[in-house]
């Protein structure tokens, strides 16, 4: 019998100590769920923060300055709206085209002298069309045509400006 009660206290400690670390173990767990959770949480409001971010520079982000870019649509066509012949010389800048914002592109053809060009709207804070001279602009060579596309230089003020002599030239802008 007393062996029995022995055998009975044994059990019963094992079972106890059975019990209980079976205890420990759910108490851990939830706590490690409860954690877990809690770690899971903050990451998903971290990314609700970040996409709330996204969407809404997306949609407040104001398109500067875009107003003036715009090319003819691959496949579209654009119609004849000013055609001018003007004469340029060294001594005085003239504009050629004033700013709008339908423009597609803008053609200059000199004829035999050659040009600088500056494109450039100072009202958007483009000063370089107010530094034109003879050694300061872009080049454009005697007797040659060339494309300006708004998808490029915009539509912004263009001003001319003879490189070395008074010549003629055509300028042209299609919308």
């Amino acid at each position: 019998m007393e062996r029995a009660w022995r055998l009975h206290q044994i059990l019963s400690k094992e079972l106890e100590a059975a019990t209980l670390l079976r205890s420990a173990f759910l108490l851990v767990t939830k706590k490690m769920k409860r954690e877990n959770l809690i770690a899971i949480g903050f990451v998903l409001v971290g990314i609700g923060f970040v996409l709330t971010g996204i969407l809404v520079f997306n949609f407040a982000k104001k398109d500067v300055g875009n107003t003036a870019l715009k090319g003819a649509p691959q496949g579209l066509y654009s119609v004849l709206a000013v055609a001018t012949t003007t004469a340029v010389g060294p001594q005085e800048k003239k504009t050629v085209f004033a700013s709008n914002t339908s423009c597609t592109t803008r053609v200059l053809s000199t004829v035999g002298q050659a040009i600088m060009v500056l494109y450039g709207d100072p009202t958007n804070g483009d000063l370089s069309s107010t530094t034109i001279t003879s050694m300061a602009g872009h080049w454009q060579g005697a007797s040659t045509t060339q494309a300006y596309d708004a998808g490029i230089y915009g539509c912004g003020r263009m001003i001319v400006l003879g490189v070395a002599a008074s010549t003629t030239i055509t300028a042209t802008e299609f919308r």
